[in-house]
């Protein structure tokens, strides 16, 4: 994980559905039916599993992510993990930071600036 993963051009990036899934142990904003479906097209075995096996299944990557705002489904995908702000509330380590961490910030955004041309 970025240690940005909570700054807002990160969000931005992503979408909302995304990074709420993400980071947020939010729902997908479509059931889980309908993920399975669009996720796994072709192998019906996998729309019928419990819902323990399909979220283990489902595969972010072919996902469709909504870019607006909605809401989380109930019934939707969910990683089984819980939101990032509560497994760090759980950490008995400690993170160290680069001593020229400012630096490297402003360089990354340099660098992110000449991407975008």
């Amino acid at each position: 994980m970025t240690p940005r993963w909570n700054t807002q051009d990160v969000k931005d990036e992503m979408g909302p559905e995304l990074w709420d899934w993400q980071y947020g142990g939010e729902y997908t904003y479509k059931d889980l039916d309908e993920c399975m479906k669009s996720v796994w097209p072709d192998d019906q075995t996998y729309w019928e599993a419990e819902d323990r096996i399909r979220n283990a299944l489902f595969i972010p990557e072919l996902h469709t992510w909504s870019t607006e705002k909605g809401t989380p489904n109930p019934k939707g995908a969910l990683k089984d993990h819980g939101s990032s702000t509560e497994n760090f509330g759980n950490l008995g380590g400690c993170e160290e930071w680069p001593h020229e961490y400012d630096y490297l910030l402003a360089k990354w955004s340099h660098l992110k600036s000449l991407l975008k041309r």
